[in-house]
């Protein structure tokens, strides 16, 4: 049966016309909190997956890698978040994979093999992933664009819950989470210059915790902000995190197009979970009434 937790939020509408306008449309939505089914989530995970690993998809099958996630051999723990029933498409997910049960899987091999590659500047976490006393599970999650970080939440919550619901997980002593940032220029930076593709507040009636809008996070010295607001959290709680540059050709300059995104890795102790959950729950409460 499927997860029926609901959460009230609303994101702005990306249409050309709350684009231009001065007063982008709100819509408003009931997000509903679902089971992993492969009938209907494969091309959605699938294209979120690309979304989180930007140009360095093309490092991984990420067939094989939503196969993982959803095949009848897995279904360790996931959920999607949608919002026109079961048989619709997701808007975001988050699932963990067990890397002890599934390292011979070629996907996930090569995943793991490009993340210790990524954190070889960080020695500590490099060290940390190499301990083999370390039993890590694997957090992948991403989401579509505008969608509100009050959604969240309730996704490490159900994720906690089943991790903590069954026996078999009583190994797993951390969590493996990657995911993304972005880069801005001292002169987008001091003048809040949104480059072309930064995506827009989710929400006017959202706190103001958008990590796209430079404002509402202190300017970094690296220029490094976090993608998503609820990394902030994760980088507080976590035991260790290294951010790198993707592999695209060239360097980027003046005249480069789009939003410069990077990547992040962060390794979370299981122990602390709890209180990152609790944590969330509390920053990123929805708006009263909605």
């Amino acid at each position: 049966m499927g997860k029926r937790k609901s959460t009230s939020a609303a994101m702005d509408s990306d249409s050309d016309d709350s684009m231009s306008s001065s007063s982008p449309k709100i819509l408003s939505f009931d997000f509903t909190y679902h089971d992993l089914h492969p009938s209907t989530d494969y091309l959605g995970i699938k294209t979120l997956l690309k979304q989180l690993f930007d140009i360095d998809n093309l490092h991984f099958d990420l067939s094989a890698l939503t196969d993982l996630i959803l095949g009848d051999g897995n279904r360790e723990g996931g959920t999607t978040i949608k919002t026109d029933g079961e048989e619709s498409d997701p808007y975001a997910f988050l699932s963990f994979v067990d890397v002890d049960r599934h390292k011979t899987n070629p996907a996930l091999a090569s995943l793991l093999t490009y993340i210790a590659q990524k954190s070889t500047p960080n020695t500590a976490l490099t060290a940390l992933l190499q301990n083999p006393d370390m039993h890590v599970g694997l957090v992948l999650s991403e989401r579509f664009r505008n969608m509100p970080v009050e959604t969240i939440p309730p996704l490490y919550r159900l994720l906690l819950d089943e991790i903590d619901g069954k026996p078999a997980y009583a190994h797993i002593t951390h969590l493996l989470i990657p995911s993304r940032t972005f880069h801005l220029t001292a002169q987008e930076a001091s003048f809040h210059i949104q480059p072309s593709t930064a995506l827009p507040p989710f929400s006017k009636r959202q706190k103001p915790t958008s990590s796209h809008t430079p404002s509402t996070q202190s300017e970094p010295a690296d220029g490094l902000y976090d993608f998503h607001p609820e990394d902030t959290l994760l980088k507080e709680y976590a035991v260790g995190y290294v951010d790198y540059t993707f592999d695209r050709e060239g360097e980027r300059n003046e005249e480069s197009f789009g939003l410069d995104t990077r990547g992040r890795v962060m390794v979370l102790e299981r122990g602390r979970v709890e209180g990152l959950v609790g944590r969330m729950g509390e920053v990123y409460a929805p708006p009263t009434g909605a």
